[in-house]
């Protein structure tokens, strides 16, 4: 059976606001599965989401850095039961928003792929959601 997991992403500050250094992100990954799903979630904290900007205006694009992964990680997997989500904390700079220049209208585009597992067997998941910033 393929797993259903869906992604979302919002501010972990209400409003987005953009007077720091840092804009604060939570991506949750959801089971909509009827049956538990095995999830590296903390293989995906400490390595984070693929993210790429957006320009809005010009559709120029960026993709941010990453750090180094521990493959370690995925061996201690998350069980998500039906229903059931788990939140990974990320953080995008604001000076990479401001890339593009500013004002800005930039959409992070957030791209999460794992192995992931379900009844004994190993499958890869990629989903995507964004995230849309302006000053």
């Amino acid at each position: 059976m393929e797993p259903q997991l869906t992604i979302s992403a919002r501010c972990r500050i209400d409003g987005c606001p953009l007077d720091s250094d840092d804009v604060p992100i939570v991506i949750t990954i959801t089971n909509r599965s009827l049956v538990p799903v095995d999830v590296p979630i903390a293989f995906l904290q400490q390595s984070g989401p693929v993210i790429r900007l957006i320009d809005e205006r010009t559709r120029a694009e960026l993709y941010l850095r990453k750090p180094p992964a521990n493959f370690e990680l995925l061996r201690t997997p998350t069980t998500l039961a039906s229903g059931a989500s788990a939140d990974i904390d990320w953080v995008i700079h604001t000076a990479e928003l401001r890339h593009f220049g500013s004002p800005f209208d930039v959409t992070a585009e957030i791209t999460i792929a794992t192995q992931v597992g379900t009844a004994g067997q190993t499958t890869q998941y990629t989903d995507a959601t964004t995230l849309r910033f302006t000053d």
